[in-house]
């Protein structure tokens, strides 16, 4: 037979086949895909539609990493010739990701790391093949990989935790940090037609839209979905009841000083005492848990609390120590109060005899820039009965851990909370089919605040799944480090937001939007949706089912705002605004619910405002507000020109 025809042929059956065999790879091994097949039908749509830069967000530890594999499969089979995925500047962290992409035998080539690249000649460098290059997000390996890539062309930058780094820092200082420069330079960002592709990946894209990093436009996002059984904000934070009535695991809110060392030792008790629970079945396997410990952020603190945690240890495992009793002690107590609130078979000695025989059995580790090595895989994946991590801003984010049962996180927080960093620290997140003995340890303030961090952030998302690209904020929260924000393109506005299309406002429509049930305004809205009176776009869709979500029953949360006048409610005229627009049905300094309700008292036990407002040709839209206290952050750039 002909070998061109063999090598066409060849050819052809190469083509599309990574990515279909990765996805038969995971099915074999129980993995549903069908996520995985949603966020991918979207990203190809999005890369069709000629997007040069764009980001795709997902919950923390939700699955990212392996949609990345998949990603990379599929632009293989696209015929992407040079694919590179940066990450964290973390040599454990690059190690545990790399060590994911390599194990996945269908992706061909096999991933390399930069530096590989030094050892082959140029006449190699130079053969036009696909490639896929890991590099850490460090200036001297990206100068050092642009160098040694330069006869490289068809370039896609996956840019894991793409918020870290990434964006530009100094773009209000007429300057470029070395990171942004260098992947700009890699990606072939400023090449016209020719440039790459960037993709950034994160669980926090609103640095990167704030930044207007690479020219990433928010309006091309792709959302990823977290599988049924991850547990995520909903469950650690709940904020609707539907969600309180599923959160069931162990929340210890700690008084904000957090000095008192037996709160760190009741902890580590009540962890051991955990892990004896869910090892003390008949004919199973011995599992190894861990605890994380997030006091600080110096690696001197870390280094107190490895000893603290020692000693913990040491007394309860020497029976001549002076305090091995007082310990021990404790521990039954704990062993007595646990089996009590989770109605557990076992009596409370089982579980302390377990904990006492196996005490030696133990791992305390320290995770940052000085003891990373090799620390992260044993926490990540603990190996010890009782594994302990300890570590500050490294653990914060893109680590997986495996079997976290308890997280004692007590970091003091002077400043208000920052969104991108404190939801990156949200490391209990993830698959937890132990939920319900799972435990977190927090300052009550730095939950509340916390939970508000994540409260904004779903806000944000329900808007810009929407369509309308905007970030919330409030008292005790910031979105993003000042630093990083585009201020020539960003405003800081009320939160006071047109959700939905203009819509023709007939008289029996006005009539009603007059004389709707009080008791329920949000449920009457969606009838008068329902009955065809007014359009389903008037308030996005993705809007409406989060407020409904978060709707309490025995509370009226919701108020439609109407005009008092002497002949009665009304509904507001944009006309009443000096700066007020007639066709678009906008006032230029926004703030009309604001201004409305200002200095009445009557109103500040609601939560949500929405307001019908009219033109004079007959038209209508919705202004919407959550709480008078909100503000919000808008990259006017990207904006689009009708917020949907």
């Amino acid at each position: 037979m002909n070998i061109d025809v063999l090598l066409e042929g060849l050819e052809e059956k190469r083509r599309e086949s990574c990515y279909s065999q990765r996805l038969l790879s995971l099915q074999a091994r129980g993995r549903d895909t069908s996520l995985i097949e949603k966020g991918m039908s979207e990203t190809i749509k999005t890369l069709e539609s000629g997007a040069k830069s764009f980001v795709i967000y997902g919950e923390p530890q939700s699955g990212k990493t392996e949609f990345m594999i998949a990603l990379v499969c599929k632009l293989i089979d696209m015929g992407k010739k040079t694919i590179f995925v940066v990450m964290n500047d973390n040599t454990e962290l690059e190690n545990q990701n790399f060590d994911r992409f390599h194990s996945a035998s269908e992706l061909n080539p096999t991933p390399m790391r930069d530096y590989e690249l030094k050892d082959l000649s140029n006449n190699e460098l130079k053969v036009k093949r696909q490639r896929i290059i890991f590099c850490r997000k460090n200036s001297k390996n990206l100068q050092k990989l642009i160098e040694l890539t330069r006869w490289m062309d068809d370039r896609v930058i996956i840019d894991d935790e793409a918020d870290y780094a990434s964006p530009n820092a100094r773009i209000n200082k007429a300057d470029v940090t070395a990171i942004n420069k260098f992947l700009e330079q890699l990606g072939q960002f400023n090449d016209g037609d020719e440039r790459g592709i960037y993709i950034g990946v994160t669980a926090t894209p609103a640095r990167l839209d704030l930044n207007n990093t690479f020219a990433n436009d928010a309006s091309k996002w792709v959302f990823l979905e977290s599988h049924t059984h991850y547990k995520g904000h909903s469950f650690f934070f709940p904020l609707t009841k539907k969600d309180a009535e599923q959160s069931n695991y162990n929340l210890i809110k700690l008084p904000d000083e957090t000095d008192d060392p037996r709160l760190l030792r009741s902890s580590v008790f009540r962890f051991m005492i955990r892990v004896a629970l869910l090892n003390l079945h008949p004919s199973s396997e011995t599992t190894a848990y861990s605890m994380l410990i997030h006091t600080a952020g110096k690696t001197n603190d870390h280094e107190t609390d490895q000893t603290a945690v020692l000693k913990i240890l040491s007394t309860l495992s020497n029976p001549n120590g002076s305090k091995y009793r007082q310990y021990a002690g404790e521990l039954y107590k704990i062993s007595e109060q646990i089996v009590s609130n989770s109605k557990a078979d076992f009596v409370p000695k089982e579980l302390w005899e377990f904990v006492m025989r196996n005490i030696g059995k133990k791992d305390v580790l320290v995770i940052n820039h000085k003891n990373d090595s090799g620390n992260v895989k044993r926490s990540g994946q603990p190996k010890a009965l009782f594994t302990f991590a300890i570590g500050g801003n490294i653990v914060s984010r893109g680590l997986t851990f495996e079997n976290l049962l308890t997280f004692y996180f007590s970091r003091n927080v002077k400043n208000k909370l920052q969104q991108n960093t404190y939801i990156q620290r949200a490391r209990m997140f993830g698959w937890r089919p132990y939920s319900k003995h799972f435990e977190l340890c927090v300052p009550e303030t730095l939950f509340n605040n916390w939970a508000e961090c994540f409260h904004d952030h779903e806000v944000s998302l329900r808007l810009a799944q929407s369509g309308n690209y905007i970030h919330v904020y409030g008292s005790k929260t910031q979105v993003v480090d000042a630093g990083a924000v585009d201020k020539t393109n960003v405003v800081n506005q009320t939160s006071e937001r047109n959700v939905g299309d203009i819509f023709p406002l007939s008289r029996e429509l006005e009539k009603a939007l007059v004389n709707h049930d009080q008791h329920n305004p949000l449920g009457y809205l969606e009838n008068l949706i329902a009955e065809g009176m007014m359009p389903e776009s008037a308030i996005a869709p993705a809007l409406r089912m989060y407020l409904r979500e978060i709707s309490v029953e025995e509370k009226n949360e919701f108020m439609i705002v109407l005009k008092s006048s002497s002949e009665g409610m009304e509904v507001q005229t944009i006309e009443n605004y000096k700066d007020g627009d007639n066709e678009s049905i906008t006032r230029a300094r926004g703030g009309i619910i604001h201004a409305m309700l200002n200095k009445r008292p009557e109103y500040d036990s609601y939560e949500h405002f929405i307001l019908p407002i009219k033109n004079s040709e007959g038209f209508a839209r919705i202004i919407y507000r959550p709480k008078l206290k909100k503000s919000i952050m808008q990259n006017v750039k990207v904006q689009k020109a009708i917020t949907i």
